[in-house]
Formats: C-alpha cells, structure tokens, sequence
C-alpha cells in the first residue's frame, strides 16, 4: 500500500475537469480521489477517465467543477489488506482503491501498477 506522496492521487471537490485529467496523467493510475480538502483527507468519492469521458461526451466544460460528476459509490479497503485489493484489481480492473479509516479518511492506496509490480517481483 502507498502512504506516501498521497498528494498524486488526490484532489479536491473544487478542481476542474482540466485538472483532474493532469491529477490522472501524472498518477497513472486512471483514477483521482476526491477529497473535500487537501487538510481533512475526507474522501467524497473518485473520478476515473472514463468518468471524464462520459463528462466530455456530454459537453461539460474542462474549466467546469468536478463537483457534479464525482463517483460517490466507490470500492475502497478498510484495512492494509494486499490480498483484498489483488481480488478487487482482478474482477473489476480498477486503476485504484482507497484504504480509509472509520471516518473515510484516506490512510493510502492500492494502484494496480504498484499490485503488479509486486506480483512480478515475487515471480
């Protein structure tokens, strides 16, 4: 699990399409985690590309609030659990997953990338 450098995968409720795009492209994990500040860490839910697609197609602004088109049904983990999140990276194909606490607040994150780097790593 990622619990450093928690800030490439994150944003908040304020940015921009734009911005949550450069948020996805830098990360490389397909996905944001929405917060509702970059102090709390509270998660409000996730925005993927294919969430800014939809947004796209339907002719949303890239300057426009994420607000209106954050995912707020989510995957996310309770709890530092490798073998949880390696069965949720291979039903749903999902670029991340959220750990939180009680509170939802993000405690850190399963990339896939990282998922199969470990998987390679221990063949």
């Amino acid at each position: 699990m990622i619990k450093n450098n928690l800030k490439n995968f994150i944003i908040t409720k304020n940015a921009t399409l734009i911005e949550s795009v450069q948020a996805i492209q830098y990360n490389q994990a397909r996905t944001v985690i929405v917060v509702n500040n970059l102090n709390d860490k509270k998660i409000l839910g996730v925005l993927s590309q294919g969430d800014i697609l939809k947004a796209i197609l339907q002719s949303i602004d890239l300057h426009s609030n994420i607000d209106a088109i954050i995912n707020r049904s989510f995957k996310y983990l309770e709890e530092d659990n490798e073998v949880s999140a390696n069965k949720i990276f291979s039903q749903k194909g999902y670029g991340l997953i959220p750990v939180v606490d009680n509170k939802m607040v993000l405690l850190g994150v399963f990339t896939m990338v990282e998922n199969l780097r470990n998987i390679t790593r221990a063949v």
